[in-house]
Order: C-alpha cells, then structure tokens, then sequence
C-alpha cells in the first residue's frame, strides 16, 4: 500500500511536469507525452510487482517462476508488434505500458487466490505500520539511493549528450549486466528454502 501510494504521488509530479521537463531537461519536441505515458506504466508496474511479491512472500514459487520469463516474451513480442504497426519512438513506451497491463492481468488472480486481500481484517494497524517502518527504513533508503545510483549515469548522459547517444548507451548497459540475471534468478528461488531451512 506505501508503496503503491508512493508511486501514485510520483505519477501525478511526472504527469504534471512532463512539458516543463520536455522543454528544460530532455529538449526533444514529444518528450512530454511519453513521460505521461510511461507515469501509466509505472502505476501497472507497481500493481504487477505487488503480484508478484504475494506470489513470492506466500512461496508460490511455481508461479512465481513464470513471472521473469512471461515478461521477458510480451516484451520481444509487444515490441515487435508496435514497431511493426510503425510507433517507431514510442514502441517501446507502449510495450512497457501494454506489458505491465497484461502481467497485472495474468497474475493477479493467482496472488488472490494466494492472498485474498480485502477478505482479511488490520488489526493493530498502526502498531504494524510502525514496527514495519522502523524495520523497513533503511531497506527504504539503501532501495532509494541504489537507485539513485544506477541511474545517475543516465541523469548525467541526458543533459549532456544526444537523446540518440543515451539511448545506444541504455540499449548496451542490459547486455552488459545480463550476467547478474542468472544470478537474480537463482537467489530468488534458493533464499526463501534457506530461510526456511534455518
């Protein structure tokens, strides 16, 4: 729920400074609107995650399994779809967009079956909003300034470089870090059984 309320917060400044950011950051004539779109993006991501983590903290992990490679085929076959129906720039927005609306749809009736969440009454609701906080904090803030980090290349490249530069630039950093995926996948699956185990 903070997390999705976060999002939301985040979403309308996007939304609501997308011309000022095309005009004084990005100075490419469009830019604005696909801020917009991808603030729509970023509010389904949010709603698929969610999914995924009921899948992943209830030990669903048959299902959870599918979640990374599901995405990873509706991102090639989006693609290809909207490049070939010829949004050449904004093929890839839409592909976010359109992915991240499907992942919600395929997964989150499997993290309800998992959770149902409006079937279970908070109690003690703010006593638990407090211990998670003080426990969740510094996870908020190493989550915040890790990407941070990751991203202030990208930052930094935007208002020095071409649009076209950075986006060579992001299309080689994936491919660059493809190996840590393997390991991702791995831990994903093997710290839970090791919890458990303890």
């Amino acid at each position: 729920a903070f997390q999705l309320l976060t999002t939301s917060i985040f979403i309308v400044g996007i939304f609501f400074t997308a011309r000022f950011l095309e005009e004084h950051y990005f100075r490419y004539p469009g830019s604005g609107q696909l801020l917009m779109l991808m603030s729509v993006f970023l509010l389904f991501n949010v709603l698929g995650g969610l999914s995924s983590y009921v899948l992943y903290g209830f030990q669903r992990l048959k299902v959870y399994a599918f979640y990374a490679p599901v995405q990873a085929f509706l991102y090639l076959t989006l693609f290809l779809v909207f490049w070939g129906m010829g949004a050449s720039l904004s093929a890839p927005y839409w592909t976010y967009v359109a992915t991240s609306l499907v992942l919600v749809l395929i997964f989150l009736p499997f993290s309800w079956k998992a959770f149902p969440f409006f079937r279970h009454k908070s109690t003690n609701f703010w006593e638990v909003t407090r211990q998670l906080f003080s426990y969740g904090l510094p996870v908020i803030l190493t989550a915040i300034s890790s990407r941070l980090l990751i991203q202030t290349d990208t930052l930094m490249l935007t208002r020095m470089v071409s649009l076209q530069e950075v986006g060579l630039y992001q299309a080689a950093l994936p491919i660059a870090t493809l190996l840590t995926f393997l390991s991702a996948g791995v831990l994903t699956v093997l710290f839970p059984l090791f919890t458990e185990l303890w």
